[in-house]
This record gives C-alpha cells, sequence and structure tokens, in this order.
C-alpha cells in the first residue's frame, strides 16, 4: 500500500495510523467483577453509650417522697408587697429564677397528734418569709407571713431565706425558747441551711413540726 516519507525512514498508512489510536482495553464481564465489601459501622464509644442511657433513664428524686404524696391542701405564701423585712438581710437573699433552680422544694407542716390536717407551704415569690406567733389584738409591728400554732413563739421568731438557686436557710431571730433544725439549735441571727428531709421546730416540737420536701 501507500507509504508515507517520516525523514530517513518511511512507513504504511495503517502503521501510522496505529500510533494515534488508543490501545484496546479490555472490558470486564459482571462476572468478573468482585462484589464490593459492606461497609463496617464505625464503633460508639462507651461513653457515649452511657450518655444516652442516662439521658433516657427518668431522674429519680434522692430523699423523702414529694410533699403532694402527703398532702394535698396547700397554702402559697402571698407576695410582699410594702411589708419590710425585721432585720437586715443577705445579699444573697433573692427571689430566684425558676430556670436557676437546682430543686423545688416546699415546706410539709404537720400537727403532732393530726389534730389538724396536714398542709403543704408553697413560697410563691419570695425572698424571704416570716414565721412568727399572730397577735389578732395588737397590729403594730410586722405580722408574720407563717403564723405559728405554739403559744410559746414569739411574734417574730425566725426568718426563711432564699438564695438564687432555690436553696432554703433558716434564721432564729433571738426567739424566746429558739428554733431547732434537724435536732440542733440555732443559734440567734446564725444562718443555717435548711436541707430537704430536715425537720424544722420553732418554741417547741409538741405542737407542729415543719419539713422540708421535695416539690410536686
Amino acid at each position: 500500500g501507500p507509504s508515507i516519507e517520516l525523514g530517513p525512514h518511511s512507513a504504511s498508512v495503517p502503521e501510522v495510523a496505529s500510533l494515534f489510536l488508543a490501545p484496546e482495553v479490555p472490558v470486564a464481564t459482571p462476572e468478573a467483577v468482585p462484589a464490593a465489601a459492606p461497609t463496617a459501622k464505625p464503633a460508639v464509644p462507651l461513653f457515649q453509650h452511657l450518655a444516652a442511657a442516662k439521658r433516657a433513664a427518668p431522674k429519680a428524686l434522692a430523699g423523702p417522697a414529694p410533699a403532694s404524696a402527703v398532702a394535698s391542701d396547700y397554702f402559697v405564701v402571698p407576695s410582699v408587697g410594702n411589708k419590710l423585712p425585721p432585720c437586715t438581710l443577705p445579699v444573697w437573699c433573692v427571689i430566684p429564677n425558676p430556670d436557676d433552680i437546682e430543686q423545688c422544694v416546699e415546706i410539709l407542716r404537720v400537727t403532732v397528734g393530726n389534730k389538724v390536717p396536714t398542709k403543704r407551704l408553697l413560697f410563691g415569690k419570695r425572698a424571704w418569709i416570716l414565721l412568727g406567733r399572730r397577735i389578732q389584738e395588737v397590729s403594730e409591728g410586722p405580722q408574720p407571713d407563717i403564723g405559728l400554732a405554739t403559744p410559746r413563739a414569739s411574734r417574730s421568731h425566725a426568718l426563711l431565706l432564699r438564695n438564687w438557686l432555690g436553696q432554703v436557710f433558716l434564721m432564729d431571730l433571738g426567739s424566746g425558747n429558739g428554733t431547732i433544725v434537724d435536732g440542733k439549735k440555732l443559734r440567734p441571727k446564725d444562718v443555717v441551711r435548711w436541707k430537704i428531709g430536715a425537720k424544722a421546730c420553732f418554741a417547741d416540737d409538741q405542737t407542729e413540726t415543719f419539713e422540708l420536701c421535695h416539690a410536686g
């Protein structure tokens, strides 16, 4: 056939064309293509399993049963209005923001001998609450927010205080017959934490007791 002069060499047309054609690549049949190996799922660390289980598990309340399991009747301490505290309050004594409260609590008021039905006392929007003996005939001086049943209590007997976390504290105001929390008598004007499950007595423990409980 015809030839092409390439300098000192010559080549036929089919030979030249073969220089510009891609070599043939064998096509694999479906049977020849190996199946892809299944993708292994990444291992989940143990701490993620534990965290997921903790989120799914219901939150158990430590300590005594909620106050609502003992009594359905309740009393909400009214707002403070123009009422002034009987003494200078600590700087941390504030109305807690509901989102900041660690544990919602209530007071369970129990009369010795169950002479009066047990009642729950709710703090409402209060930073401090005055406990004392109510005297109807006397209008002067601060009236207590929670009236104590025993005649041995002072008019301004003790002060309940709350902080920004919703924690509760008690302070005896120099009462004549004292305040007892969890079996220990408070020193006048000392601020003591009132923990969940602890009982408080004002003036005597033969009339009524007050226990701080989980709300609910």
